[in-house]
């Protein structure tokens, strides 16, 4: 009798564990879903920002305005735990940095402070941990002697 009530508590305990092994895969899946949603999302507004800007700035007596320089931001997974963030705008950003939560719980290697101009990028390694609890990014930078900063959570990788 007592052998069917260990084998009971036996197959009780690995259910639990089957299911909380599903449950954080589950969980996993749908934050890569929304965090792939946020930066598709992100990408929209940028394109109707600049589609925007360019219409403001058409001169209807026929020619153009010049769009004024700005940095952009574009932050993608390169490969293992590097990512690349790339200035897609036509100003130059000067003293970026780039740093992580504080209680994010990630691996995170701050890359050296930097000027970046239009099309140049550096790279930093991050990864997340079981503990993460927020993978967003935030770069900091100057530009026409202001301080900017811009948040953006961390691409997901590409499934293995």
């Amino acid at each position: 009798m007592a052998t069917w009530a260990l084998v009971a508590n036996i197959a009780t305990t690995l259910g639990v564990i089957a299911s909380i092994i599903f449950g954080v895969r589950a969980e996993r899946a749908a934050a890569k879903r929304s965090e792939a949603a946020a930066a598709l999302s992100d990408e929209n507004v940028r394109r109707a920002i600049g589609a925007l800007e360019q219409i403001a700035a058409h001169d209807p007596a026929g020619g153009t305005i010049s769009l004024p320089e700005k940095v952009e931001w574009s932050l993608t997974h390169q490969k293992g735990d590097t990512y690349l963030l790339q200035n897609t705008g036509n100003a130059s950003a000067f003293g970026v940095t780039v740093s992580s939560a504080p209680d994010s719980h990630m691996v995170f290697r701050e890359p050296e402070v930097t000027d970046l101009g239009p099309g140049e990028a550096l790279t930093f390694v991050a990864a997340r941990t079981m503990a993460t609890s927020d993978s967003t990014i935030t770069v900091t930078w100057e530009e026409e002697e202001r301080e900017h900063s811009w948040r953006y959570p961390l691409p997901p990788r590409p499934s293995r």
